[in-house]
């Protein structure tokens, strides 16, 4: 974008209590919207509150607020929302929304979220339009709009979305139900927790048999932090209104039939740090909107049905402890991204369809203590570069693909109690560095087309219980001691007992 000095931002916005003539609400609270020019074509966008002395409160900026500079024209782009709170607790939640118009200018809107936990219809400002030449870095403000406060409110609409809850997942069945359609206050009904206002802030129904479908009702529950709703018989689709509880930090739906697509509308649930569905039903791709989830540590998707790649946007999950994708039908290559995923302490990508070779960026996860890959379709050899991982205790690399030799540098992971190379197609000998492994409680090396010798010192292994060697191409003799393993196929070597 080009400079001028002259140009203003006039984005009067109408108010959201208004009938579109412009004419403003007479009480609620007044915001304004700010933006600036980058120097590399981006448009950054934030909102300010009158205070009650009549100035204007510092900016806030939503966490996602630029614009890119070469959008596609025509289609609508939202910043994060952004609460504030007025007198008595009231709040109001909003959002930008920006468009690109074919002759460069930016068109601005505002939403608010409504009662029901979804966004209201863009309300366009008679003066809505963003200029293309805008000053670098100069903030231009809009006029004040008056927005409509939410106050906290009773638990009324709580009641009623845990009563469709009863409903639909045949209540009067469950193993507990202890005041359940009852006056009782809420806080006294089995599996949940209320604030000081008595509104819903978790939902603790695990292994109660609940029995039947999920009620997009649950979206109502607007202060909810905690559903588990784990281990149970539901079926049918996951409610995308689910994506409305923005306070969520654990969602816990495993190890049910769930069927169906995840919603792409969990995206918006940033204030999620645990996702678990695993061991469900679900079938569709891995919605690329969940690496919006900044907040998440833990991300159980195992056992179900996604299928297509990996999204590499989940690199961007900067606090990602868990990962755990196993048993799906996942195809494509391991995304290198997901080596940024400094926090990682379990990476869990088995029984997929994945291909291509291990990226050696994986070294670069100096947490990880648990890394599998087994049982997909990866080929190439095994990255000297995961020697790296310090804090490594098990690593599942079977029954794939591999080719090469077994590098020597595995012999530094002090820490491994498990090693799972068998069913692959690597090749030489077994390095004798891998005798350094003191806390190895199992070693599976059997289907592969390795030769010489075995190493004697892996008879001093004393934590070994589990060896697998058969199926390769040993010469010599097989070191006294390694038949004190309670599991091995050293029958099937035919090699004598070393002297």
């Amino acid at each position: 974008m080009r400079a001028s000095a002259a140009v203003a931002l006039a984005l009067l916005l109408l108010g959201l209590l208004g009938d579109g003539t412009g004419a403003q609400a007479r009480s609620g609270l007044e915001l304004r919207v700010v933006a600036r020019a980058h120097g590399d074509g981006r448009i950054e966008f934030g909102l300010q509150q009158r205070g009650t002395s009549g100035d204007w409160d510092q900016r806030v900026l939503p966490r996602a607020r630029f614009f890119p500079a070469h959008p596609r024209a025509g289609r609508w782009l939202v910043s994060t929302p952004v609460t504030t709170t007025a007198v008595a607790a009231a709040t109001v939640e909003v959002r930008i929304a920006a468009q690109r118009r074919d002759d460069g200018r930016t068109e601005f809107a505002l939403q608010q979220r409504d009662a029901d936990g979804g966004w209201g219809k863009r309300l366009l400002p008679r003066a809505r339009l963003f200029p293309a030449d805008a000053t670098f870095g100069r903030w231009l403000v809009s006029s004040p709009v008056t927005a409509v406060l939410v106050a906290p409110g009773d638990a009324s609409s709580d009641r009623a979305a845990l009563v469709a809850l009863y409903e639909a997942t045949n209540g009067d069945g469950w193993r507990a139900n202890t005041n359940w359609l009852t006056d009782a206050p809420l806080d006294t009904w089995y599996g949940v927790s209320t604030n000081d206002d008595g509104r819903v802030t978790e939902l603790r129904l695990a292994e109660t048999w609940l029995w039947g479908s999920i009620p997009p009702e649950l979206g109502q529950l607007a202060r909810l932090e905690v559903l588990d709703l784990g281990q149970q018989r539901l079926s049918g689709p996951i409610p995308p209104e689910l994506g409305r509880l923005s306070r969520l930090e654990v969602l816990d739906l495993r190890e049910n039939k769930l069927s169906g697509p995840l919603p792409p509308e969990f995206g918006k649930l940033r204030s999620l740090e645990l996702l678990d569905l695993s061991e469900n039903e679900l079938k569709s791709r891995i919605p690329a909107e969940l690496a919006a989830l900044a907040r998440r540590e833990d991300l159980r998707l195992n056992n179900n049905q996604f299928f297509g790649l990996v999204p590499r946007q989940l690199g961007d999950l900067a606090l990602l402890r868990i990962l755990r994708l196993k048993e799906n039908r996942l195809r494509g290559s391991i995304p290198v991204e997901l080596a940024g995923l400094v926090h990682l302490e379990v990476l869990d990508l088995s029984f997929n369809r994945l291909d291509g070779e291990i990226p050696s960026e994986l070294g670069e996860l100096v947490q990880l203590e648990v890394l599998d890959l087994s049982s997909n379709r990866l080929t190439g050899s095994i990255p000297p570069e995961l020697g790296n991982l310090a804090r490594l205790e098990g690593l599942v690399l079977r029954s794939n693909r591999l080719s090469g030799v077994i590098p020597t540098e595995l012999g530094s992971l002090a820490r491994l109690q498990g090693l799972a190379l068998s069913d692959n197609q690597l090749t030489g000998v077994v390095p004798v560095e891998l005798t350094n492994l003191i806390n190895l409680s199992g070693l599976g090396l059997s289907g592969n087309r390795l030769r010489g010798q075995i190493p004697r010192g892996l008879a001093d292994l004393t934590e070994l219980w589990w060896i697998q060697l058969g199926r390769n191409f040993f010469t010599g003799c097989e070191p006294r001691g390694l038949r004190r393993a309670a599991n091995h196929d050293l029958f099937l070597l035919g090699l004598p007992f070393c002297n």
